[in-house]
């Protein structure tokens, strides 16, 4: 079952029992449990982030997709451009993925390492 996340992040509900700030809350940390495999909701966050910054996108993009090109590029610019809270919360959440990211180079150089350049067997 699809998931149309800009109602899912940004409700336009008249429903009392759950405010709208804790629905996005919880939709936003279901895709982090998620992982990986909620990869597709990530263009949308993007858009999201981009259109009405909220702190909990920004932690959950870099848990998400560290290594997404587009996802750094748009936490570097809304670390650089956005309001207060959120500026901060895009920069740690450039600490996130570059932390991800050093420790996958970090074994890839490890492992590339043993491998033999002509022959391509491991040493």
């Amino acid at each position: 079952m699809a998931v149309n996340l800009t109602v899912a992040l940004r409700p336009q509900s008249n429903n009392e029992s759950v405010d709208d700030e804790t629905l996005q809350c919880s939709v936003v940390f279901t895709l982090q449990a998620i992982g990986p495999a909620a990869r597709s909701a990530v263009p949308k966050m993007l858009q999201l982030l981009i259109e009405d910054p909220d702190l909990r996108l920004a932690t959950a993009l870099a848990d998400l997709a560290p290594d997404d090109p587009e996802v750094i590029r748009t936490l570097a610019e809304v670390s650089r451009t956005g309001a207060g809270d959120v500026r901060r919360e895009a920069a740690a959440a450039l600490v996130i993925c570059g932390r991800k990211l050093a420790s996958s180079l970090a074994l890839l150089k490890s492992e590339t390492e043993r491998i033999d350049p002509e022959n391509h067997f491991r040493r």
